[in-house]
């Protein structure tokens, strides 16, 4: 045997000693299962970890804007209006205009920020394409009784009329650290609407289990909100029964609180 027959066939039994029977390659692949499974838990806390931390921000940036706007518009901060005509501006759109594609358009925010990234954003323009929403005093009147006004103060302004009309005064905001202006939204209304299920531009405090404007915690059972002094948090259900918030979406399905 010469020379190069030798090292060929040295290189054959080495791989033969270390090649693996079908019981070894069986017990590696249960171990990378068994790994995979402990490992992937901890990933998706983590992917959830990061997106409520990118949400908080972006509603930090929502909340920022609406001072920037009430310092633009005569104290104004502005939600909705059936007659958009900003104060003291002098542009008239003959048509409903919500907060987010106003904000959007003078520039205030970039339109990915209007929408959490654990929620879908509305399909319809009437309903703003976006997942934040501001609280909407007109729809829900009964929520700011002699209580929480004193806490809060009267806020409300009444350049509007109409049921879904919400421009509040924001110097008029007493405890403003407290007072939940914005949070992340869903659509729970009948079945037949292409938006049940998406975020839209408004809640309400006493939502029913077939509302449009439910305020959500979809964040492992956490919400987002924003308050007018700027600051954004991730509260439980019980901060905001605390509040006195009687129903919203926790992780996709009404609760009554």
């Amino acid at each position: 045997m010469d020379k190069n027959e030798l090292k060929r066939h040295n290189i054959m039994n080495i791989m033969r000693s270390y090649h693996f029977t079908l019981i070894e390659l069986l017990v590696v692949i249960a171990i990378i299962a068994i790994l995979a499974g402990m490992l992937l838990p901890a990933l998706n806390k983590a992917r959830a970890k990061a997106r409520t931390i990118s949400c908080t921000s972006q509603m930090k940036q929502v909340v920022s804007a609406s001072i920037q706007y009430a310092g633009d518009y005569a104290d104004h901060i502005y939600l909705w209006r059936d007659d958009y005509n900003p104060f003291p501006g002098n542009k008239t759109v003959a048509d409903c205009r919500s907060w987010g594609g106003l904000y959007v358009e003078l520039g205030l925010l970039p339109e990915k920020v209007i929408a959490c990234p654990n929620q879908q954003r509305s399909g319809v323009a009437f309903n703003g394409k976006y997942s934040y929403g501001g609280f909407v005093h007109g729809l829900d009147k009964t929520y700011m009784d002699a209580t929480r006004t004193a806490k809060w103060g009267s806020f409300y302004s009444t350049c509007t009329d109409s049921p879904w009309g919400t421009v509040y005064r924001l110097t008029q905001m007493k405890a403003p650290g407290d007072l939940i202006l914005y949070s992340d939204t869903f659509n729970n209304s009948a079945t037949t609407d292409v938006d049940r299920g998406k975020g839209l531009w408004g809640f309400k405090p006493t939502a029913g289990s077939s509302d449009l404007y439910q305020a959500s915690l979809h964040h492992s059972g956490r919400g987002t909100v924003g308050y007018p002094d700027g600051h954004a948090d991730n509260p439980a259900k019980g901060d905001f029964k605390e509040k006195g918030f009687t129903g919203m979406m926790i992780d996709d399905l009404f609760t009554t609180l």
